[in-house]
């Protein structure tokens, strides 16, 4: 990742010394920012309001010591270079103890030295950020409940994780090296999921596949994958993020099981009274079917709809909440006796603003419809992420009684999709700076360090990333190959 304009805070009480550290640092190919304090009071209060890259760190201080400060600054997040004297060797080790990222001993080859310091202790920490980034994307693979699988270019797979083999039943060696193909009920779908990813600028969302398991069971599944492309922006490969639809298909079964099962009852219901009295036949058949159904709903709720993964609520005519399974507690954060009765808007504002009220009355008038990537604040302030789909509910007379809503929780597909962006334009952003450079050493004359200080400078002057100033680089001075494979 290439490294903003570098911020340096300097900790020092002597005047003199800190304008001998400030022309070293200045007269360096650094080109830093540097800002004096001297005091751990100050230096607290500055970095309270400003972040820096790194601390230089003066171990005396008046009235405090800077092993005791230390810790402090690097609660804060920030990286500190300690700064002791001759003959202090100790204190520098108890110093790197305690987090401190290097030291340096005060002499007078110390300003030689400086630069060099700093340099070596940015280039560890952008290291270890990149380590950590990696880290945290392993985690959220192996971790991840669905099932996750990449390939190379030629759609061999070179990443299967446990959420993979939990869906499809193959262990992880079974399916390194081998070809995507056998993943899917046919060869074809693979190719469709591709055809899919090129249409859509590199990416394709929610495409409906069918996976074959290692026991030949066919498994219906949402899958959400993109290209990757190499440092050269060569295709590389693909990687697709699947979620399992069996419980969802399931489930959609049992409803329309039920809504049949419903309208026997309501024809058996209406042979026994017809012979009633005319004046009567509106209320009481009102009364018993909707006893039964009441009844034959809750038998469902217990039996199958709790046990649903996906959210699950009903709403009436009037869009209020009549049902609320265990899993919209979870996805939504608000228990079924927080929202039972409530109207929807009342527990979701925002959705007047969706438009979903005329979404709602669609389907009160027959229609099927689906919302997808939907985005929300939980009670507790965190964002989520849905797929929805709202189905009628009909009585036994066919007439549309309210709504029914499938929630489809995408959270984690989404933050993961996010993730895999970000790092692809990560990648991006440092191949365009390493191509600028090199044109400018080979058209203008710089120096490799001396064309990474101008792009620098030109995108810290113009307030812009870097990698938008290394692409007017290659549009200005670059080769016809070079401004073609970047246009």
């Amino acid at each position: 990742m290439t490294r903003e304009p570098i911020k340096l805070l300097l900790v020092e009480d002597e005047q003199a010394h800190a304008e001998l550290i400030e022309i070293a640092v200045a007269s360096s190919d650094l080109n830093p920012t540097l800002t004096h304090v001297s005091s751990g009071a100050e230096a607290l209060s500055t970095l309270q309001e400003e972040s820096f890259d790194l601390v230089l760190l003066d171990y005396s201080l008046p009235g405090q010591d800077g092993l005791k400060l230390l810790p402090q600054i690097i609660e804060m997040g920030c990286a500190v270079i300690m700064i002791t004297g001759e003959g202090n060797e100790a204190v520098a080790v108890e110093a790197m103890k305690r987090g401190a990222i290097d030291y340096l001993v005060k002499s007078s080859e110390m300003f030689d030295f400086l630069p060099g310091i700093i340099e070596r202790s940015l280039k560890a920490l952008e290291a270890e950020q990149v380590k950590e980034s990696r880290d945290y994307l392993v985690t959220l693979i192996d971790q991840s409940i669905d099932a996750i699988v990449a390939t190379d270019r030629d759609g061999n797979v070179t990443l299967f994780n446990p959420g993979a083999e939990a869906l499809l039943g193959y262990k992880r060696e079974e399916v390194i090296g081998q070809h995507v193909t056998m993943l899917y009920e046919s060869e074809e779908q693979p190719k469709a999921v591709m055809r899919r990813m090129v249409e859509g600028g590199g990416a394709v969302s929610n495409f409906e596949v069918t996976k074959r398991a290692k026991d030949g069971t066919l498994i219906p599944a949402f899958i959400s994958a993109s290209i990757l492309y190499d440092e050269e922006g060569r295709e590389a490969g693909t990687v697709g993020i699947s979620k399992d639809l069996t419980e969802r298909k399931r489930a959609e079964e049992e409803l329309r099981k039920h809504r049949d099962h419903l309208e026997e009852l309501v024809g058996e219901r209406t042979f026994e009274l017809s012979k009633t009295v005319e004046a009567l036949e509106s209320e009481i058949t009102e009364r018993v079917r909707a006893k039964e159904a009441l009844r034959i709903l809750k038998e469902f709720d217990e039996n199958v709809v709790q046990s649903i993964q996906d959210g699950l609520l009903t709403l009436d005519r009037d869009f209020r909440v009549t049902f609320w399974n265990k899993a919209m507690e979870e996805i939504s954060g608000y228990a079924a006796e927080e929202v039972l009765g409530q109207v929807l808007y009342d527990v979701f504002p925002h959705f007047i603003e969706q438009g979903v009220g005329e979404q709602l009355q669609a389907v009160l008038e027959g229609q099927v419809a689906m919302r997808s990537n939907v985005s929300y604040l939980s009670p507790k302030g965190k964002a989520r992420y849905t797929s929805e789909k709202l189905l009628p509910l009909r009585d036994e007379a066919g007439k549309c009684s309210g709504v029914l809503v499938i929630v489809e929780d995408m959270t984690e597909m989404v933050r993961l999709e996010e993730r895999v962006v970000q790092l692809q334009e990560d990648i991006q952003q440092r191949k365009l700076v390493e191509v600028a450079k090199g044109i400018l050493m080979r058209e203008v004359g710089l120096s490799e360090a001396e064309s990474y200080r101008l792009i620098q400078k030109k995108s810290r002057d113009e307030n812009r990333k870097m990698g938008e100033v290394a692409k007017l680089v290659i549009d200005l001075h670059g080769s016809p190959e070079e401004r073609k494979k970047f246009s």
